[in-house]
């Protein structure tokens, strides 16, 4: 019965952490990434929230929803370059860089593969509606300023009423008011999907509920909508975004980590 009521509370979720150890050698204005991953899996308990709220969460659509789960990476990925994209649907990456650092075309990649950390998770809205936020007091990216500057977390949400995908600044994360800077493309404020297209990241911070003991205070803008019992695929990838002006050479040999975390409320 413990259990039971225990379960009926928990609406904010927790992924466990992965954390990046991210080496490089690299003499051009574009960073060079390798990294070791899985160097440290530790597992994070689930906060509560009230509002009779049941949203718990998966790394596998059969396997059991609870409040955290392992976070799994969709393939065996042995670097991490920086890229670009527009939609979270077509990935670039430089393919040749002229003496100022510029790249002088790019290479498609439909799937990002050693480019990025990607995997799924899965939000499930069990007996109730539910509106999803990010919890930020749980969202964990590193605590490097240059490496948030330039890095970028992609969601890509399918539910019952569709999909919608967001690209997601990481600036809000820590102070990035002295990370280094310098333009690598001519087109300022612009990221590459075929052809320079304005950047199409936003901040993070309008996501972010606040929590107040069991209380969740509605964040500005919803990640999804549930209805009751719908799971939502959540696709997600955290990279280096290779237009942003801070993914220079003093980004490299960063640590960097990912933890997500949702936060659910019926308001």
């Amino acid at each position: 019965m413990d259990d039971i009521k225990l379960l009926k509370r928990s609406a904010i979720l927790a992924i466990v952490t992965i954390l990046i150890l991210l080496a490089s050698i690299t003499a051009t204005t574009y960073a060079w990434f390798t990294f070791t991953s899985s160097a440290l899996v530790e597992p994070m308990q689930g906060s509560v929230s009230g509002g009779g709220v049941i949203l718990l969460i998966s790394n596998s659509i059969d396997g059991e929803f609870t409040e955290y789960c392992d976070l799994v990476l969709s393939n065996n990925t042995k670097n991490l370059y920086p890229m670009t994209t527009s939609d979270l649907l077509d990935f670039y990456v430089p393919s040749g860089q002229d003496s100022n650092g510029f790249p002088t075309g790019y290479t498609k990649k439909t799937k990002p593969d050693t480019y990025a950390l990607h995997g799924k998770v899965y939000l499930l809205a069990l007996g109730t509606p539910c509106y999803v936020y990010f919890d930020k007091s749980k969202l964990y990216f590193g605590e490097n300023e240059q490496a948030l500057a330039a890095m970028r977390l992609g969601l890509s949400i399918k539910t019952e009423a569709g999909r919608e995908n967001f690209i997601f600044k990481l600036d809000d994360m820590g102070d990035t008011s002295k990370a280094e800077s310098h333009w690598t493309i001519e087109k300022h404020g612009s990221v590459y999907g075929g052809e320079y297209v304005n950047d199409p990241a936003i901040q993070i911070d309008p996501f972010c509920a606040e929590i107040n003991g069991e209380t969740v205070i509605p964040a500005r803008r919803r990640l999804a909508t549930l209805t009751k019992n719908d799971i939502a695929e959540v696709d997600y990838w955290l990279y280096i975004e290779g237009c942003d002006p801070n993914c220079i050479n003093s980004v490299q040999r960063k640590d960097i980590g990912i933890k997500l975390s949702f936060a659910g409320s019926w308001e």
